[in-house]
């Protein structure tokens, strides 16, 4: 008793001629014709075998199991797009590569000078939100920052400034804007820190995009850059108040690291 029974059982029950045609008549039916597989069947009259149609029905089982399907996609497609799950799966995903880094053992030796958990390089016009956001929501006695208006000494150069923050700092982290790119001295903070991270490891640049950056809007001798934001990922500033604790979180789990004690005393130096 299977599917292709199914039209045979229906021809059967037409023993009459109601319309003048001849009609198909089985002997003895039905109590000569039993089911004998599947055995949960077996010894059943084949008159009474009955099944649902969309077991036999290939074209109208894909069908029930594809239309919900897909309707339930489009609603999935929508609400993730609705309520930024992309954005937050992003953020998660970030934040869990970041912490794998951190576990990541550096040599001793190259720790040997470093004092800060990262230094700050920024363009002027930005200076701003560096002030209002960033060291508020990072600098602390756990997350050391080094930047120039704290951290450069008068009386050296600019350049020396620049070589000795990066060389003290265990990254270095980059607020990126149109601003950023047209600064000749965020030019070789970035040039130096790429260096820098050639002893490092591949993380020891942390790019934060302060607001959306085109390929084309990068000057070309900011080559690093464009190959840096080609390879790696990098956070985005919400503009939603809701994401920042996220984005800080994240942030944080980026710069942190084991670093060797140092006095209080030297690094107000």
């Amino acid at each position: 008793c299977t599917c292709s029974l199914r039209n045979f059982i229906s021809l059967g029950f037409k023993s009459d001629n109601k319309r003048g045609h001849p009609g198909i008549e089985l002997l003895s039916w039905p109590h000569g014709y039993n089911c004998f597989y599947p055995e949960a069947l077996r010894d059943s009259m084949l008159k009474d075998f009955w099944v649902y149609e969309i077991s036999c029905n290939v074209g109208l089982l894909a069908t029930t199991i594809l239309v919900p399907t897909v309707a339930l996609i489009i609603a999935i497609l929508f609400l993730c797009q609705h309520l930024d799950v992309p954005w937050y799966i992003g953020m998660i995903w970030q934040w869990t590569r970041a912490k794998h880094r951190a576990r990541k053992q550096v040599r001793p030796e190259d720790l040997i000078g470093v004092e800060f958990h990262a230094f700050v390089s920024y363009s002027q016009h930005d200076v701003e939100w560096v002030k209002d956001h960033l060291l508020p929501n990072l600098e602390g006695p756990d997350l050391r920052l080094c930047h120039h208006e704290k951290t450069f000494v008068p009386g050296k150069t600019i350049i020396e400034n620049i070589i000795s923050c990066v060389e003290k700092s265990r990254r270095s982290l980059f607020v990126l804007s149109a601003h950023f790119v047209k600064s000749d001295w965020c030019h070789y903070e970035l040039y130096f820190a790429s260096h820098q991270r050639l002893s490092l490891g591949s993380d020891g640049i942390v790019l934060v995009l302060l607001e959306p950056l085109p390929q084309y809007l990068i000057p070309s001798k900011y080559y690093q850059l464009k190959a840096m934001m080609n390879r790696h990922t990098y956070l985005e500033w919400p503009q939603d108040r809701a994401k920042h604790r996220l984005f800080w979180a994240n942030l944080r789990a980026a710069l942190q690291a084991d670093l060797p004690n140092v006095p209080v005393t030297q690094l107000q130096e």
